[in-house]
């Protein structure tokens, strides 16, 4: 390492109270960069913020909220002025307890599991988070249907586009599935609307539920004593449905596609750490209801301008049939006819 880089290192140690030893790099992309420093208080993680300042105070008083609850994330190490994060030049870095362990693997039960209950305690020990009245708060609470009802709008605008261009090679990859994600979308904003999720977002909003928003295998981490959770960047007040859908949509392209038996045992491994109503429930059934895969792959060529390549189709196909699978599992769970 340069020694003009090895000092700006030292510095930014220095703003934390801490004398640097050593530092090996762990991911330096652009502005998200990652250092193990070692340090006369041990290892330590170095981060690169890629967000405003108020933006970063809003999440990293939500970590330090989440580890003083018990949490299973990261201990961060204040400055010694004692704010969360310091500045050097134009970003802005946070330093955190290391943690030594690897990515759990999904597809093993027993990790699994360690995975699934670390998420129900990570949103059941998120309650009773305030703000800083000086950051930039992030809140998904009481959006979704405005924004389902956006995203099948979008579906609706994509099929009328390919039924009046019907030979192009975005009508031959995708014109036949979209009546049917149409359909799905609308159900989606229906089940949604006369679900339980205003009563749930009114209890999230008193409570001060978190949402991690990226969590899965690639933001965990299994170590000796357990799964930590890291990269709380994205982290938001919503209803923990929004996790949950994630995490059971991964496990479902592991196994290739939806189960319901599958399914249910994953959320009894989740409510062993925070418990769900049946309206909730309910809710997260109505989120996993609406064509999330199908709209997935379109937003790459419809929205995005992406060119529609050869094996373009077969994607569109696999996507398709991943969402028929869940729909199976889904139907009699909404009473619904398939």
């Amino acid at each position: 390492m340069a020694v003009s880089a090895l000092r700006n290192f030292e510095a930014i140690a220095r703003q934390f109270g801490r004398v640097l030893v050593d530092v090996s790099t762990i991911n330096d992309e652009g502005t998200k960069g990652v250092w193990r420093l070692e340090t006369d208080a041990g290892p330590l993680a170095l981060k690169q913020l890629d967000h405003a300042e108020d933006r970063c105070r809003f999440f990293l008083a939500a970590q330090a909220h989440l580890h003083a609850r018990g949490g299973r994330v990261p201990e961060l190490l204040p400055t010694t002025t004692g704010n969360w994060c310091c500045t050097v030049g134009e970003a802005r870095y946070g330093l955190s307890r290391w943690v030594d362990g690897r990515h759990p693997n999904l597809g093993r039960e027993e990790e699994l599991v360690q995975v699934t209950r670390t998420l129900g305690e990570f949103h059941r020990g998120s309650e009773g988070f305030s703000p800083p009245p000086d950051s930039h708060v992030s809140t998904k609470l009481g959006r979704w249907p405005d924004h389902y009802r956006k995203m099948a709008a979008e579906l609706r605008s994509w099929h009328q586009r390919v039924l009046a261009e019907p030979e192009s090679a975005l009508a031959r990859a995708c014109l036949d599935v979209l009546p049917e994600a149409v359909v799905r979308a609308e159900q989606a904003v229906d089940l949604l609307v006369r679900s339980a999720y205003q009563a749930w977002v009114a209890d999230a909003a008193r409570a001060g539920t978190l949402c991690h928003q990226d969590f899965g295998g690639s933001n965990t981490l299994l170590a000796a004593d357990g799964v930590w959770i890291v990269d709380l960047d994205n982290v938001t007040f919503d209803v923990p449905a929004r996790d949950l859908r994630k995490l059971l949509n991964k496990v479902a392209v592991r196994g290739g596609r939806w189960d319901g038996a599958r399914m249910e045992t994953v959320l009894g491994w989740y409510q062993e750490a925070n418990h769900l109503t049946a309206d909730q429930l309910r809710v997260l059934y109505a989120d996993l209801w609406f064509p999330h895969e199908l709209y997935g792959e379109l937003k790459n060529p419809f929205k995005k301008g992406e060119p529609v390549e050869p094996g373009y189709r077969r994607d569109v196909l696999e996507a398709a049939g991943f969402g028929r699978s869940k729909t199976e599992v889904l139907a009699p769970l909404l009473g619904l006819s398939f």
